[in-house]
């Protein structure tokens, strides 16, 4: 089904969970195209690599398997999907056994979409966020929002019920520590 044009996440929400059809099947396709949105943004131009599509499809099973699916805004579905997504993709990586050579880096800059993504190195930051959640589990959460989801800082202080400047500290310290921990894999 296609996205009807200016489709409003929120009510499609509300209309669905009272049992209108359409208006679950309009869903369906938004987070479908939210999928496919956040993977082109995690996985950028990598010819030969993992391709979008797979990965979509494997988290969108996965996400409509959930018995549980209480998705209360785009926002909160973001953040949901982000973690499948991250989980999908390193599943994957590590499914294909691949030799890593190079690691991810996290800059000072603000904008997730212009940090360079190397996905043979996908595994070495799933393997930092998970040691660095036991740090500050509020800030990993942070990363996987900016990082995997692509949420922005207003976004991400909407959906965690925080102040922005709260997360963007919470980034800052998260890229500094990821930093350093990825320099010291090399």
């Amino acid at each position: 089904m296609e996205v009807p044009p200016g489709a409003n996440p929120t009510r499609l929400l509300h209309e669905s969970v009272r049992g209108d059809q359409r208006s679950t099947k309009a869903l369906a396709a938004l987070a479908y195209e939210e999928l496919r949105q956040q993977a082109r943004r995690m996985l950028g131009p990598s010819p030969g690599s993992i391709e979008a599509t797979v990965l979509v499809h494997e988290t969108y099973l996965r996400l409509i398997g959930q018995e549980q699916q209480d998705w209360r805004s785009r926002s909160h579905f973001a953040a949901i999907s982000s973690t499948m997504l991250r989980r999908v993709l390193v599943d994957a990586l590590r499914a294909r056994g691949r030799q890593r050579d190079r690691l991810t880096r996290l800059s000072a800059v603000d904008d997730p979409e212009s940090l360079p993504l190397d996905l043979d190195a996908v595994v070495d930051l799933d393997q930092a966020l998970t040691e660095f959640a036991a740090v500050d589990a509020q800030a990993a959460h942070i990363v996987e929002l900016r990082f995997f989801g692509g949420l922005t800082v207003r976004e991400i202080a909407d959906e965690l019920g925080m102040p922005r400047a709260t997360v963007q500290d919470a980034w800052t310290f998260a890229r500094a520590w990821l930093g350093r921990r990825l320099e010291q894999s090399k």
